[in-house]
């Protein structure tokens, strides 16, 4: 698979749209707009996943830290599929795989008889209000781990000579969405179909990757054989 800079993939649309040198301001729009709607969808891609596994690093001086609240990375997507979040206490370096469990029932689990919330070791975690809950709640620093899937750079940010992961690892998948979208509003049924087929063979060979990854047979990590 042949990585595209920034001016590549919007040349590339020009290309297939009759060898156009106009339209690199709404080609560029639509590449971002289509990323968007692909990184929202139900199947990511491997080079998605964050090639850092810790998750949060959570320290005393945090605000939250006494509610046991940690903020989710802004490029957070979603957990990549059956994997566990490990909560590792910094000072002694003990890994423990926390449970989730819904809000109302982190609630409950983090309470002792008398009804006073629970200090010590994670064990279960849940999802509220855009942010991670843990019980019981820490008294040190600690940090978690986990395989996540997060949102690639913004085409917007990326200069015209450079690539973010999508143009180095997907470049038909976006690039056909887009040409389709474009092609489409230039009535151009015939560069709408070569689009097409681009993004639908792409896409298909991706969402094979993620199932055989999925089942266990390949590795979720950036830089793992293509």
């Amino acid at each position: 698979m042949v990585a595209l800079t920034k001016a590549q993939a919007i040349a590339r649309i020009q290309q297939g749209l009759g060898f156009r040198t106009d339209l690199a301001e709404a080609i560029l729009l639509e590449l971002r707009m289509k990323q968007t709607e692909l990184e929202e969808g139900s199947t990511l891609p491997w080079w998605l996943v964050s090639d850092t596994n810790t998750f949060a690093t959570v320290t005393t001086l945090d605000s939250d830290f006494a509610e046991g609240k940690i903020t989710i990375p802004v490029n957070f997507i979603r957990f990549v599929e059956d994997t566990d979040i490990s909560h590792s206490l910094v000072s002694i370096r003990q890994d423990r795989i926390l449970s989730p469990v819904d809000y109302d029932a982190l609630l409950k689990l983090g309470v002792d008889s008398e009804y006073e919330v629970l200090t010590g070791n994670p064990r279960w975690w849940a999802f509220h209000e855009g942010h991670i809950h843990v019980r019981p709640i820490p008294t040190i620093d600690y940090s978690l781990t986990a395989t996540w899937y997060a949102h690639d750079a913004d085409l917007a940010g990326v200069s015209d000579a450079s690539s973010n992961q999508w143009l180095t690892y997907g470049a038909p998948i976006l690039i056909g969405a887009a040409g389709v979208a474009i092609a489409r509003d230039l009535e151009y049924p015939e560069a709408e179909d070569r689009f097409l087929q681009m993004y639908q063979s792409a896409l298909g060979r991706m969402m094979i990757d993620a199932e055989i990854r999925k089942s266990g047979n390949r590795p979720y990590a950036v830089g793992a054989a293509q």
